[in-house]
């Protein structure tokens, strides 16, 4: 490092310098020992502004992400997907929202990449656990960015309104519903990683069943009723335990409140895993 005053001495040389060559044509560089050329360079060096690292553009960073994404099942072994693939939409994802901390998108898009590495393409139960922790942290910065929006507009919290009213906000906010949705589903594989104890001290159920509701009364028809379908796969699982979750609901409630005809769907899966949903209620 120079000394404060042999900095401060050599600064006013370069800047003299420089002005004798931009007003009468000086070649300074004929004036001075070598030496000397070469501290002024540097200083000159010092004094200019840093430029901001070129990085890649959010829009093509973004692309990356959905194409791995859409190629997540290749190289799978049986029901086992490869972590390459998955792996370079996570890494596209993260990437997007260090220069764009408010891009929702990329908030949702990143958790539904992190909850499919962590369900479909790694066994290591610590593994699993890093990823839906990390997916909880997301989740946590995608919802704050949300409440910001919300209170911009209506100049109050948004921890003050209710569902009815930060809906019909958020309906207005692209990738509002999916954010919600897959909130409520990291929730869902981070109490499965973690386990039951862990789930009761956080309040997972009331989390995610506030989390689905929310999404299904933005748009109801994300992921193909998600948001219901989340719910019913609660209800299912959830134990009802009066004081923690007494709201689990009951059969009759089900069957007077049915979802809209226009949500039925043909896809298998989702048709088995609906049916499961009901037979357990049935049991309830």
């Amino acid at each position: 490092m120079l000394h404060k005053e042999t900095y401060l001495k050599n600064k006013q040389i370069c800047i003299r310098m420089a002005r004798d060559y931009a007003v009468n044509g000086i070649d300074f560089t004929r004036r001075i020992r070598p030496k000397t050329l070469t501290l002024v360079f540097l200083l000159m060096m010092c004094l200019q502004p840093l430029a901001e690292p070129a990085g890649e553009d959010v829009a093509q960073l973004m692309s990356i992400g959905d194409t791995a994404f859409a190629h997540r099942a290749e190289g799978r072994q049986r029901l086992q997907a490869s972590p390459a693939g998955i792996h370079q939409a996570v890494e596209a994802y993260r990437q997007v929202l260090v220069q764009d901390p408010k891009n929702v998108e990329a908030y949702w898009k990143l958790l539904r990449s992190l909850i499919f590495e962590g369900h479909y393409a790694t066994t290591d139960r610590k593994r699993k656990q890093a990823l839906f922790a990390e997916g909880k942290k997301v989740a946590e910065n995608a919802l704050r960015v949300l409440d910001e929006d919300i209170q911009k507009q209506l100049a109050q919290p948004a921890e003050k309104l209710s569902f009815e009213q930060k809906a019909q906000v958020l309906k207005g906010i692209r990738g509002a519903p999916e954010t919600y949705y897959y909130t409520g589903t990291m929730w869902a594989e981070w109490s499965r990683a973690y386990g039951v104890i862990a789930a009761i001290r956080q309040g997972a159920a009331a989390k995610i069943r506030d989390f689905e509701t929310l999404s299904s009364l933005i748009d109801e028809k994300v992921r193909y009723g998600g948001g219901y379908r989340a719910l019913g796969r609660l209800h299912h699982k959830c134990p009802r335990i009066p004081l923690v979750t007494g709201w689990v609901w009951m059969l009759e409630q089900v069957i007077a409140d049915p979802p809209d005809e226009d949500l039925l769907i043909e896809d298998l899966n989702l048709q088995a895993q609906a049916a499961q949903d009901l037979k357990g209620w049935a049991k309830k």
